[in-house]
C-alpha cells in the first residue's frame, strides 16, 4: 500500500528544524523561505503576481535558542541564552 503524502500545514513547518530562523511563506502547497524580512518581502511580491487569487500564510520561525514563555500573570516574557 502506498503511503499518502503528509498534508502541508503551518504546524508541520513550525515543527521542522529546517525552517528555524527563517521567514516562511506558504502558498498553493509550496514553501518559500527567506533569512531576512527584506527577502521575504521580495518573495511575497513574486508569489502575489504568480498566484493573484490565493492568500499566502506568512510567519517567522525563531531559532531554537529563542523562546517565548508565559508567566503566571500571562504577561509575555522573552528568554534567550
Amino acid at each position: 500500500m502506498k503511503k499518502q503524502p503528509q498534508k502541508l500545514t503551518m504546524i508541520n513547518i513550525m515543527d521542522d528544524p529546517r525552517y528555524r530562523g527563517k521567514h516562511v511563506i506558504v502558498i498553493k502547497g509550496k514553501v518559500f523561505t527567506a533569512r531576512t524580512g527584506e527577502g521575504a518581502s521580495k518573495i511575497l511580491e513574486r508569489v502575489r503576481l504568480k498566484y493573484p487569487k490565493e492568500t499566502p500564510a506568512i510567519t517567522y520561525i525563531p531559532d531554537a535558542d529563542f523562546g517565548v514563555f508565559l508567566s503566571s500573570s500571562h504577561n509575555i516574557t522573552f528568554k534567550s541564552p
